[in-house]
């Protein structure tokens, strides 16, 4: 439905409003969305939409030991959340990692890595998790640039919460 109704759009500006609007309010759904855009826009709007898409989600990685090399070469602290679907603190979390400040704060001043523990880890991703004693999930770590702990959250945040520990961690 949304597909066809952005056919009808000339302008860039309005091609936007619907695809902020839309994400916003089917953020699960707009990968699969922006694949059905690729057949049926033009690709000058695909390519806008996906930059406009990127606004919505967190750059994450999966690898801490990824993360805190990328974090210490663009002198940035590394932002670890280790969470499990199945765990509902977890899915509490993920809404505020969807808040447009916490993404914003992220994207901009961290190098964010996300350790899923429902799927399999990595032996690596395993002993980080070992080291650091992250024994429930969810569990929010940043490392400085030289890969010792600054902060940590055990638990559920608000979002102001978040922001004001990333805010105070930067």
């Amino acid at each position: 439905e949304c597909a066809a109704r952005m056919k009808s759009f000339s302008n860039p500006q309005a091609f936007a409003r619907l695809t902020s609007d839309y994400a916003k309010s089917h953020p699960d759904e707009m990968n699969r969305f922006l694949s059905d855009l690729e057949e049926k826009l033009k690709p000058d709007f695909v390519e806008f939409s996906v930059a406009i898409s990127k606004q919505f989600q967190v750059n994450w990685l999966s690898d801490p030991d990824s993360g805190l090399q990328s974090g210490k070469a663009a002198g940035r602290a590394t932002f670890i959340l280790i969470c499990a679907d199945w765990a509902l603190l977890c899915n509490e979390l993920e809404i505020t990692m969807t808040s447009a400040e916490v993404r914003s704060i992220l994207n901009e001043s961290y190098i964010a890595v996300k350790i899923d523990l429902s799927k399999p880890v990595s032996p690596e991703v395993e002993n980080f998790i070992l080291r650091n004693k992250a024994k429930h999930a969810p569990v929010m770590i940043v490392l400085d640039t030289n890969g010792k702990v600054s902060g940590r959250i055990n638990g559920q945040a608000s979002t102001e919460q978040v922001i004001r520990f990333l805010e105070s961690k930067k």
